[in-house]
């Protein structure tokens, strides 16, 4: 049972904060629980609404809690981690941890390579680029938004193309169809805040920060096959490296 001390030095939405995440860690509320909606909270504590909203949305950006848009608020499954030391790919690597995975192909097609991505992969000028946008989702969750870019002009990679990528795995058709074994790749992270766009296709607050990475992946050649931007929800996700001694 919550109960709140109003003389306390602790600020009330503090103190109703860290009795619901006692009961996460200690299972009293289990994974995918729906919690009472908000008005519950204000009636049994006599609280105000910005008080109880304030203690949710602190959970939601430490990963406790995920809101779900109509439904309600429900303590979230453990953080996805992900460990950077292989080229598996969003599907490789979920699926080799019995995760279900699904992908909205959000778009598709053949453009003018951006600034950015033909700088980066050091296309010729006014190249060509395969874009593939997708909505990535972990156990029905939306978790990142990525964004993939293909040399257009490489003929190895006509036959992208032809595949439905909400279903497949871009790189099983780059290594089994394309015939392009991707032997290293480059990689960058930063912490920022979503956009607008983004959140909403993530159904995350406007407060929640995100992963921002980059990737460039390369051939045995040397030559680069492809450049990502990734957005994670860094509520829904983490990244662990081992590091090894010089």
């Amino acid at each position: 049972m919550i109960k709140i001390n109003a003389e306390s030095d602790v600020p009330i939405y503090s103190q109703l904060a860290e009795q619901i995440r006692n009961d996460i860690r200690s299972r009293n509320l289990p994974t995918g629980t729906l919690l009472p909606p908000d008005r519950v909270y204000c009636e049994k504590l006599n609280i105000s609404h910005m008080t109880v909203k304030k203690a949710i949305d602190l959970l939601v950006s430490e990963g406790l809690l995920t809101r779900k848009k109509g439904v309600g608020t429900f303590v979230a499954s453990p953080k996805i981690r992900q460990e950077l030391f292989s080229l598996a790919g969003f599907t490789g690597d979920n699926a080799r941890h019995g995760r279900k995975i699904d992908s909205r192909v959000l778009r598709f097609g053949v453009q003018k390579a951006p600034d950015k991505v033909a700088a980066r992969m050091h296309l010729r000028e006014n190249a060509n680029v395969i874009v593939l946008a997708r909505l990535r989702m972990v156990n029905d969750e939306p978790v990142a938004l990525e964004t993939a870019y293909l040399n257009h002009d490489d003929p190895r990679c006509a036959p992208i193309m032809s595949f439905d990528f909400s279903k497949e795995s871009l790189y099983r058709v780059l290594k089994e169809v394309c015939g392009i074994t991707l032997e290293y790749a480059k990689e960058t992270i930063e912490v920022a805040y979503g956009s607008r766009e983004s959140n909403q296709h993530l159904c995350s607050a406007l407060d929640t920060p995100m992963f921002n990475l980059e990737r460039i992946s390369y051939d045995t050649d040397g030559c680069a096959v492809e450049f990502v931007e990734s957005i994670y929800r860094a509520d829904r996700y983490t990244f662990s490296a081992t590091l090894i001694a010089p």
